[in-house]
């Protein structure tokens, strides 16, 4: 596993590095375009104030951020309608975008595999019952023609963005806006539907994404301290699922606990599960946010993952117990 990285110290932005990636993008590709729903153009100063003096530097430029305002359900009509005219739309907005505009991203964009790509955001406890995404899996994997994909950190998230822009259709992903661990080296191969292994292990197997392969590491560090071995795959292609990596792991280490920062509903686990079931069922156990809204408290993020029991100590825990059910 030479694509990750022997000391994980580095800390970057997934969602701030892909919307630079897309911005080179635009300076190069004419066709590019961003559309906005009161979101990315505030995000802008933050991530690198030369983006915006690039964009004000001519009417045509400034023309290709289309500004919608709060309106998620109508910047989306629009991201469809740039992109039946041949343009290739990115569009992020804050982690509303599956809830206030699902009719128009199955019926808009994706009936007619329109090239749009949807960027969500908010992943992680703090943002409260409104402003964290805690369901978009949920919403995003029954639509068709949609494929679903989920950034462990800021490398993968730029593999994705790159790998966003060269497919032609309809996709959509999650990346972080906060500061996350690098894990993958800078040459590390992103593959949509290939889950890749970024820890071996032979007594259990850990499937997470987003922020939780990092917590996955740490948890099957602690575990190593116990004499348990445990294995950590990073599911980052939600839709269309890896299911030769969930059997193998199945096969070669007896249980499967997966992770994530979702509603227990309708999740990563759920998609683990039915593979399992339909293939090789073992021991199974589901960390998740269980039926619920969560208070809001950025600021003390760890405080509230404790309460969640959002740790990697809870996924230790939950991978010692379904071990012993082996």
């Amino acid at each position: 596993m030479s694509y990750v990285r022997k000391e994980m110290t580095e800390k970057r932005n997934p969602l701030a590095e892909v919307v630079k990636r897309w911005v080179r993008f635009a300076m190069e590709d004419e066709e590019v375009v961003f559309v906005e729903s009161d979101s990315l153009w505030n995000m802008l100063d933050g991530i690198d104030p030369g983006i915006k003096q690039w964009f004000r530097g001519s009417p045509d430029r400034m023309r290709r951020m289309v500004r919608c305002g709060i309106a998620e359900a109508d910047a989306t009509v629009v991201a469809a309608g740039l992109a039946d005219q041949g343009l290739k739309v990115f569009y992020t907005t804050s982690p509303w975008l599956m809830e206030r505009a699902y009719n128009m991203i199955a019926y808009s964009i994706c009936i007619d595999r329109h090239n749009v790509t949807l960027a969500g955001r908010g992943v992680g406890i703090g943002g409260g019952p409104t402003h964290q995404n805690m369901r978009h899996i949920a919403w995003s994997l029954p639509i068709p023609n949609l494929i679903c994909m989920s950034a462990a950190d800021a490398v993968e998230a730029v593999k994705i963005a790159e790998f966003a822009y060269k497919y032609n259709g309809p996709k959509f992903f999650v990346a972080s806006t906060s500061l996350s661990t690098t894990i993958f080296e800078d040459d590390y191969q992103f593959k949509v539907g290939k889950a890749p292994t970024v820890r071996d292990g032979r007594d259990a197997t850990i499937i997470a994404c987003d922020e939780w392969v990092y917590k996955g590491i740490l948890a099957a560090e602690m575990l190593s301290e116990e004499g348990i071995d445990a294995r950590v795959i990073d599911m980052s292609t939600l839709k269309p699922i890896d299911k030769e990596a969930i059997v193998k792991a199945a096969k070669e280490t007896g249980a499967i606990v997966t992770a994530e920062s979702t509603s227990i509903h309708c999740g990563l686990g759920s998609a683990v599960a039915a593979v399992l079931v339909e293939n090789y069922p073992v021991p199974m156990k589901r960390l998740a946010l269980n039926d619920l809204f969560t208070q809001a408290d950025v600021s003390r993020k760890a405080m509230m993952e404790a309460y969640y029991h959002q740790t990697p100590e809870d996924l230790a825990l939950a991978v010692g117990e379904t071990i012993k059910r082996k």
